[in-house]
């Protein structure tokens, strides 16, 4: 008996290993596809960058919503042209000299490339703290119509884990003045978000951005967002243009108070918010700031486009990859997200800042004043007069 089930024990775990071993290779499969997509579509919007339009940069042949038919993978006839013909694509490699060797067996069967995608989904660490996410409208989708709600969501169950209790994350106090990011048994907490909300019309003026959160073509807000206790589990804050203008307005007495956002562990992300009356037009640029203002930490997110209460899609901003690879008769499917631009750039965290690991200090006296050089339009006065010293 002990022999047996000593037998029954090498031959279960040698079938686990060799499972584990096909599956990994199946998920290295569709990765390659992935790899292979990645190349395409920088072909494509280089090929764009360079003054090619849609039918000459064979977008109808990248861009497909299947594999079906004579035609195969599309990425594959966009990528090999004459040399693919149909069916899977091998994962080959170089043996000895020029000869190649797919005895592995491994194949990606299927990738399914689009720049039409429901939400736009990201990641914030502690090295890349900002992404500027451009609020661009799919025309298709919305008919003309405006965008009148952004939705808002972060801090993924993947991002940290468990807490000791088993839930995702320590709740914070009902003060959001009194917050800790850990709790004494170092459980996990949802982070702080700085979310930065900017819309300029297709009929800008100058003298729009001396004006404080213009209802007309022009807005700009920055909101902190401070988790809070999940007493009210499934209520989602409503930001609406007034709480949006205070949280912007320097004049305001409300100015910088954060905002105290339920988060709970029900859903996909923990914490959700939404602005409203947004009224974003197809012809208006408008982008979403994420910010981790304290960066020792991970938080995947997501951004949804509403109107009257229905998805709209974002075109042209973000890259979704369905790729499907197998090894021998394992099948593995994974889908990404791929940015056709880089939305890491340098966005400024702050007005003043110092650098070094010295004890540095600003020996500088100075003033912060809106408009010394300049009067705005609503209190007119001498432009040469500076308020901060009336002189």
């Amino acid at each position: 008996m002990i022999t047996v089930s000593f037998i029954r024990l090498v031959l279960s775990e040698a079938g686990q290993s060799s499972n584990d071993d096909l599956s990994r290779s199946a998920y290295d499969a569709a990765m390659a596809g992935v790899e292979d997509a990645k190349t395409a579509v920088n072909h494509y919007y280089e090929c764009i960058g360079n003054g090619g339009t849609t039918s000459s940069c064979n977008r109808d042949v990248l861009f497909r919503d299947s594999c079906d038919g004579i035609d195969g993978i599309g990425l594959a006839r966009y990528l090999y042209r004459d040399g693919y013909s149909s069916g899977e694509v091998l994962i080959q490699q170089n043996g000895v000299g020029s000869s190649v060797d797919n005895s592995s067996d491994l194949a990606y069967t299927c990738v399914i490339i689009s720049d039409v995608v429901p939400d736009y989904r990201g990641t914030l660490t502690s090295d890349t703290r900002t992404k500027v996410v451009p609020l661009k409208i799919y025309d298709g989708a919305t008919s003309g119509s405006p965008i009148d709600t952004v939705s808002f969501e972060w801090y993924s169950s993947l991002n940290e884990g468990a807490g000791s209790a088993g839930s995702m994350f320590r709740t914070y106090n009902d003060d959001v003045n009194d917050v800790h990011f850990r709790a004494a048994d170092e459980t996990t907490v949802p982070p702080i978000i700085q979310l930065t909300y900017v819309k300029i019309g297709p009929n800008i003026n100058i003298d729009n951005f001396h004006r404080v959160n213009s209802t007309g073509d022009y807005e700009y807000s920055t909101m902190l967002l401070v988790p809070n206790s999940a007493t009210d589990a499934g209520v989602i804050l409503e930001l609406g243009h007034d709480a949006r203008s205070k949280a912007g307005n320097v004049n305001n007495v409300d100015k910088h108070t954060p905002f105290a956002i339920t988060c709970s562990t029900t859903a996909a992300f923990a914490c959700s918010v939404k602005l409203t009356d947004v009224n974003i037009d197809p012809d208006d640029s408008a982008f979403l700031i994420v910010s981790l203002p304290y960066g020792e930490t991970i938080s995947d997110f997501a951004v949804t486009l509403y109107h009257g209460g229905n998805v709209q899609e974002f075109e042209g901003v973000q890259i979704s990859v369905d790729s499907t690879g197998r090894t021998n008769q394992l099948v593995r499917r994974v889908e990404t997200r791929l940015d056709p631009a880089d939305l890491f750039f340098p966005y400024p965290q702050y007005a003043l800042e110092l650098s070094g690991d010295g004890g540095e200090a600003l020996k500088k006296d100075f003033w912060i004043t809106a408009n010394c050089w300049y009067s705005q339009p609503s209190t007119g006065g001498n432009a040469t007069q500076c308020p901060n010293n009336g002189g």
